[in-house]
Formats: structure tokens, sequence, C-alpha cells
């Protein structure tokens, strides 16, 4: 009976650790690991009901076997345990209808947020979603909303954030990627944007397709960009080597140029006149 007992305090012990560790994760601050403690913590009563349920059945045969005598102790729960276990079943039933009446505030703010972003209203979506995700911190949905709304406003690194912030939710998420690429494609990152479309094949290589189509404007941009710059150089340094209007009317008279250069050479050639 003392080996019994002794196993008791041991398992009881290993609970209080164990549960120890769940309130310290279901209080962090990082949105991945309070949901794997949430599934932990759900894991952790389901056993501890199936125990209990093993339990009182081992008790009922004993009672059923020796009606005339006393029990054995080593078949009946330890009180302080079972009351430890069904205040932690309390908690995590508070914890689940707390939950359930956040998401659907969040739900409904991010309807709301849809609606405005539909309207052109960028800024007032962005408030509704934040105001979702001050609900709750781990809805996947509205950080890749929000992100796309911080793109029209051209809150690119914002917009960044939020797709981590998704990842964080969801390391599988492919709006978090594709928002990410355009953000980073926003800024000139063409290398960024190019990595943030892969990822997606990574995931769902059916996307093919969808992915060249995305790696093929990150192309374009780039040489666009390429090409801006080239202009850009070469006016300027022909600049320095002119001096009169009619020279940088010579410069411009090339008809294989693209447009930007000749938009960087109207620029320069309106200085030249100003000056």
């Amino acid at each position: 009976m003392e080996h019994s007992e002794n196993e008791d305090l041991e398992k009881f012990l290993r609970n209080v650790d164990e549960i120890s560790e769940l309130m310290k994760e279901l209080n962090s601050r990082d949105v991945a690991t309070q949901e794997r403690a949430v599934e932990k913590a759900d894991r952790f009563v389901a056993s501890f009901e199936e125990e209990k349920t093993h339990l009182n059945r081992t008790v009922i045969n004993k009672k059923h076997s020796s009606a005339s005598g006393p029990l054995n102790p080593m078949f009946e729960p330890n009180p302080s345990q079972e009351n430890f276990m069904k205040a932690l079943e309390k908690d995590a039933e508070e914890r689940r209808k707390r939950r359930q009446v956040k998401e659907e505030r969040a739900k409904a703010l991010k309807e709301k947020g849809n609606k405005a972003f539909a309207l052109g209203d960028y800024e007032v979506a962005v408030k509704f979603y934040t105001e979702g995700l001050e609900q709750l911190r781990d809805m996947q949905a509205l950080y890749t909303n929000r992100a796309q709304a911080f793109i029209k406003l051209k809150k690119y690194k914002e917009a960044i954030s939020d797709c981590e912030w998704a990842l964080k939710c969801n390391d599988k998420c492919i709006k978090a990627y594709v928002h990410m690429g355009r953000a980073h494609l926003a800024m000139k990152n063409f290398t960024e944007s190019r990595l943030c479309y892969e990822k997606i094949l990574d995931i769902e290589p059916e996307r093919e397709s969808l992915v060249k189509d995305y790696l093929a404007q990150v192309d374009l941009e780039e040489k666009k960009n390429f090409q801006e710059e080239i202009a850009r150089q070469e006016l300027r340094e022909g600049k320095e080597g002119v001096t009169t209007v009619p020279d940088l009317l010579k410069k411009l008279d090339k008809s294989s140029e693209i447009s930007q250069y000749y938009c960087e050479g109207v620029e320069l050639l309106s200085q030249a006149i100003k000056d």
C-alpha cells in the first residue's frame, strides 16, 4: 500500500510540474507557443478523464466483488489530486468560453474591415482589423487582411510585419507569402520578393503557374528598375559634358531608349533652360 501511495504522490507531482509549465506557455506572448499549450492542455484533460473513468470502473468492480469488506485504499482517488484536476477542468472550460466570445467579436470586426476595404477606405479597414486582433491575437486572416490594406496605403514595412505574424499563426499561410512578396517588390527588394513567391511552391507545388506569373512580374520590375538607373546615370554623365540646350537635345535624339530615359532627359533639359 505504501508503494502505491508513493506512486500516486510522484504522479501527482509530475502533474503539478506539467500544469505549471502549461500555465507559463498559456501566458506566453508568442502566439504559436500559446496554441501548442492549448493543445497540450486539451490532451492533458482528456487523458485525465480517461484515467478517471477507468478508476471509477475499478472501484465499482471492487464494490461488487467485496461488498461485505472495506474498499482497498489503493483504488480510491486522491482527493487533493481530484480537486486540483477539477479546478483545471473548470479553468479550461472558462478559457474556452472566453475564447469563443473573442472569436465572434474578431470575426465581426474582420467583416467590417472587409467591407471598408472593398469600398477603398483602407485606413478604416486597418482600424477594424487592428481592433479584431486586440480580441484575438492568433487570428491569421486578420494579419493577412491588414497586410493587404497596408500595401494599399504604401506602408510596406508594416505589411511585411503582419505577414510574419500570420506565418507564426500558420507557417503554411499562402496569402502571407503573396502579400509579403508584393510588399518587398514595391520596396524594390527583388531577391526577398522572389524568395517569398518561391516559398509558395514548397507548400503547394500545384500553384506553379501562379508562382511563375509572380516571378515574371519580379523580373520585369527588376529589369525596369535597372534600365531607369542606367538612363539616369548616362544622362547625368552626359550633362557634365554639355553646356547648351542644343547639346542636350542631341543627347535625347535616340530612338532605341526606354521611356524612363527620355523622362530623365526632359528633367535635365528643364534644369538647363532654367540655368
